[in-house]
């Protein structure tokens, strides 16, 4: 009866334990959370297109999603346009940013993006992210390179963001910076610096992709604006 009383006793206590161990496990019977078309607060969309009249051809934008459908396009062709989108079925999004610009479609299924298209240009490259909890640039630098219309390279260049979540320094040779610049934080991945230093209207827009920085500056200061891009990695 003794062993009989142990082997009850051992049996309960390990159910006991196994119990706890889910209850403390915060991912079982969690539902899977993905991207919902009636429901996209939380999450950003990264495009990228060439534009042809751009000296680069790769424009970069960052759709942020606000409540009541509407939606926020950050790029440094025009830094910020609010305005609503509409979802004419299930799966479409149309929205424009500005009202001289084409349409912006997209097509969602599953919680991704299978099309984007805009008559501006061809998209090259799109993604559904979902925001995470903190800012994923701040206290990190970054280096590579400006491309030029054709690929070849343009001039070196970095990004060093500092602690605070809100400065950066700007430089071509790694570590002598050029400028400080004060950036908005874009759904903690992007950065937007409205006005850079110095200058008349230029705009700067960073975006961390797939672990890349990708970067668009816009030259104002010409009569006919360009648009310069560069593929940054970080220095670890």
């Amino acid at each position: 009866m003794e062993k009989y009383f142990k082997m009850v006793t051992a049996m309960f206590l390990m159910i006991v334990a196994v119990s706890c161990s889910k209850e403390n496990d915060d991912t079982i019977n969690e539902p899977e959370k993905t991207f919902d078309i009636n429901n996209p607060v939380g999450y950003v969309i990264y495009a990228k297109f060439a534009g042809l009249e751009f000296y680069s051809t790769n424009l970069i934008f960052l759709f942020d999603f606000l409540p009541a459908k509407r939606m926020v396009s950050y790029s440094a062709y025009a830094p910020r346009n609010e305005s609503e989108y509409n979802t004419p079925n299930a799966s479409t999004m149309i929205y424009r940013p500005y009202p001289s610009w084409a349409n912006f479609n997209f097509t969602i299924e599953n919680g991704k993006i299978t099309n984007i298209k805009s008559l501006d240009g061809s998209i090259s490259e799109y993604s559904v992210i979902k925001k995470p909890a903190t800012n994923q640039l701040a206290g990190k630098t970054f280096r590579g390179k400006y491309l030029k219309k054709d690929g070849t390279v343009l001039q070196d260049g970095f990004y060093t963001f500092l602690p605070d979540g809100k400065t950066v320094d700007v430089g071509v040779q790694f570590p002598t910076k050029t400028r400080t610049e004060t950036y908005t934080n874009v759904g903690n991945i992007g950065a937007l610096v409205n006005i850079v230093s110095g200058t008349n209207n230029d705009h700067e827009i960073m975006i961390l992709v797939d672990g890349k920085l990708q970067v668009n500056y816009r030259d104002n200061v010409s009569s006919s604006p360009k648009i310069y891009h560069g593929i940054f990695e970080e220095v670890k």
